[in-house]
């Protein structure tokens, strides 16, 4: 059973109910009365508490804690665990960017320089929106009454800074992003496009669909022709979101780059795809004009799972 511990201010209360025989016994005498003697130690002490059992069976105590900025970053940074973690996280996919660029575009020193201060920029304004953040959570009194509307309060706020953390900063709305848009040429956007559709094929092999030489040739120059480039960096999800444009295409430009068999897995591929669309969307990985980027009479009629 918990215990209430009561302050200086209770004791004094006690005086006043052993004074009138509360703790007492009929016929004896104040000073061998232990209730007594009890508060009159408390009193002389001034400081320790008097401790007694609560008179209730059913009685509970919540004793509850602030929350900790480690606690805080935990909500927040997850994997990461702490801030310092998820800044050196973003560093390091900062720099691997920037390589993958190069590798493909064969950028200029001035071109990295450019793109190195925008993804630092981004990391910068990510955690100016964390710290406010962190110490709005700090002042939320835990033992309120309006303790869960407060904390509902803060949840749009959270879960956008998770899905940044998690998503990653340097999307198409980033200063990166927004940056690599513009600084690369006609020729290193056209390189790195089509670098994105030979890695979108090569999953697509990967998930066990065999294309003949001709087929792959003929699937990427339909890809560069009618899927938009990534303007922003890279993400896991591009084999999806290639996937989610080849599958907005007329069937009857698709279908006849594969034989039955192939078409069955390619259909299961675009379906998911589009049901991931809006987890995409949710993300910033997938523009909303790509939704209309069809007429809806152009559009592919559902493929069979």
């Amino acid at each position: 059973m918990k215990q209430i511990a009561y302050g200086f201010s209770f004791a004094l209360a006690m005086i006043g109910l052993a004074a009138i025989g509360f703790f007492g016994r009929p016929g004896r005498a104040a000073a061998d009365d232990p209730a007594q003697k009890a508060v009159q130690k408390v009193v002389a002490k001034k400081a320790a508490p008097l401790i007694i059992q609560p008179p209730v069976a059913n009685v509970q105590v919540f004793v509850v804690a602030a929350i900790s900025e480690q606690q805080i970053e935990q909500i927040v940074f997850q994997k990461d665990r702490n801030g310092a973690g998820a800044r050196n996280r973003l560093d390091l996919e900062l720099a691997a960017l920037i390589a993958e660029v190069d590798h493909v575009c064969t950028l200029t020193e001035a071109q990295k320089d450019k793109l190195q201060l925008m993804g630092r920029g981004d990391i910068k304004h990510f955690f100016d929106r964390y710290e406010p953040f962190k110490q709005k959570i700090q002042l939320i009194d835990q033992g309120a009454h309006n303790f869960l509307e407060k904390w509902v309060e803060i949840q749009p706020e959270l879960n956008a800074l998770r899905t940044s953390a998690r998503a990653g900063l340097f999307n198409d709305d980033s200063l990166f992003g927004k940056l690599l848009s513009s600084t690369l040429t006609a020729d290193q956007r056209a390189l790195r496009h089509r670098a994105k559709i030979e890695s979108a094929v090569n999953m697509l092999e990967r998930h066990g669909i065999r294309l003949r030489e001709e087929q792959r040739q003929e699937l990427i120059a339909l890809l560069k022709k009618q899927t938009k480039p990534f303007r922003g960096s890279s993400t896991p999800y591009e084999y999806y979101i290639m996937m989610y444009q080849l599958g907005r295409l007329p069937e009857e430009k698709l279908k006849p780059l594969f034989d039955d068999s192939q078409w069955i897995q390619v259909s299961r591929a675009l379906v998911q795809a589009q049901r991931l669309a809006p987890s995409l969307k949710q993300q910033g990985l997938l523009l909303d004009d790509e939704e209309d980027a069809e007429k809806p009479d152009d559009r592919p009629r559902p493929f069979a799972p």
